[in-house]
């Protein structure tokens, strides 16, 4: 199933794509509404997500676009404006539904019961391996899965088998005792069950043998080995035994991208992608104690947005929280990766930078007050004010909370006396 992601943000374009991989699609990005009208004019696509706030227009126009090409892919508009009134303007203008940026989860589950449903147009297929010696095997496994929307690919080799499953998704291992290669059955169910990736791991394994090898099957279910069927084929016992595996695989396989899922979402503030106030106050103490240990110094720097409400009230939220992003994007910009930024409040940034020298750390904040002053975001002025603190390895004498929480204490003083002399001029 082929997806069509219409996001400016980076971050958000992202979080989408990782949505979806997670639920089945396979999907495209672009970052504004005329490059989006330009792919569903040259491309069809299953499945349209689509911003409301666009860099160029809004998401509006691009669900009003696709309604009039007479296409039926549904278009679910992307929000963080959670109103009745977004609903019902959005289906005026052709969307099938609107999600809302803080409650994403909402759509994932959305879109796994669509997969989850036989009759639905995103119904989830299914990949299966057989691991066979001869072909007694395969020709039934295709004549029973094939119409129901499953991919039977078959291996003559163990290791053949082995090499497949590291680099291909596969939902079912159907797996022949007698199969030849440089690696037992044994071993590799073992191998399985040791793969570095979890989900990988976790590929349920359909043993199949003669009733003088049962012994064996037996004894291959306590490594690892999933369930096992006696030959001759009995076919409806085959098929109801595979199906019920990969069922069981594709639910725990949803349930592990949700815990992943929603850990990214809540340690992201869902209007700039950036880090929390949450996951700033939990890592914080960890960057204090890494920089203790590695006896380096670092930075603290706090940075506020200058008449903010101001704005707000002039120009709307909507423009409000276009700037606010447009100043996370610039802040992420100019740090490094290993750098953390955050998201504190309404109006208000953190930096923590790793080995930042106490002069590196003053131009720092002059580097980033002279960036934001030219960024003019949505063609508004914005300026900031930046307060700092640094740490020089030594023994405070405290943990590293209370020694963290001190630093945060120095660079919110510090913002305070940078505001108080901006407001004096």
């Amino acid at each position: 199933m082929n997806a069509l992601i219409i996001e400016s943000s980076k971050f958000w374009n992202q979080v989408l794509r990782d949505l979806l991989a997670s639920v089945g699609f396979k999907s495209e990005s672009v970052f504004t509404g005329v490059d989006g009208i330009q792919q569903l004019t040259a491309q069809n696509y299953d499945l349209i997500l689509v911003a409301r706030h666009l860099d160029d227009i809004s998401g509006l126009d691009v669900c009003e676009f696709y309604c009039g090409q007479d296409r039926h892919a549904p278009v679910y508009l992307i929000t963080t404006q959670e109103s009745d009134d977004t609903l019902a303007l959005a289906l005026r203008c052709g969307a099938t539904d609107v999600f809302f940026k803080s409650a994403l989860e909402k759509l994932r589950m959305h879109l796994i019961q669509m997969r989850m449903t036989p009759d639905s147009a995103f119904h989830r297929s299914a990949d299966i391996l057989l691991v066979e010696k001869g072909s007694q095997v395969l020709q039934f496994m295709r004549d029973s899965f094939t119409p129901l929307g499953m991919k039977v690919v078959d291996m003559d080799t163990t290791d053949a088998a082995l090499a497949w499953i590291d680099s291909n998704h596969v939902d079912l291992v159907v797996l022949d005792l007698t199969c030849d290669g440089k690696i037992d059955a044994e071993k590799l169910i073992k191998d399985i069950r040791h793969q570095s990736n979890f989900l990988k791991s976790r590929i349920p394994i359909l043993l199949f043998c003669k009733v003088e090898n049962k012994k064996q099957a037996l004894s291959l279910l306590t490594l690892g080995g999933s369930d096992y069927v006696m030959m001759p084929i009995e076919q409806d016992e085959w098929i109801l035994r595979c199906q019920s595996l990969i069922q069981n695989k594709l639910l725990l396989d949803q349930v592990e991208q949700q815990h992943l899922f929603l850990e990214k979402i809540t340690l992201t503030d869902s209007l700039t992608g950036l880090f929390n106030r949450h996951y700033f106050m939990e890592f914080g103490p960890k960057k204090f104690v890494e920089a203790q240990r590695q006896k380096q110094s670092l930075g603290l720097i706090l940075v506020h947005t200058n008449q903010f409400k101001k704005i707000n009230n002039t120009h709307g939220h909507d423009m409000g929280d276009a700037i606010l992003a447009a100043l996370a994007q610039r802040l992420k910009n100019n740090t490094r990766a290993e750098d953390l930024v955050a998201r504190l409040d309404n109006k208000k940034f953190a930096i923590i930078l790793n080995r930042c020298p106490r002069e590196a750390l003053i131009q720092k904040c002059e580097d980033l007050r002279q960036h934001i002053e030219q960024l003019m975001p949505c063609g508004i002025p914005i300026t900031i004010s930046c307060g700092f603190g640094h740490y020089l390895h030594r023994d405070q004498g405290l943990d590293d909370k209370q020694s963290f929480q001190k630093l945060l204490m120095i660079a919110e003083a510090s913002l305070d006396q940078t505001r108080k002399k901006m407001s004096g001029n």
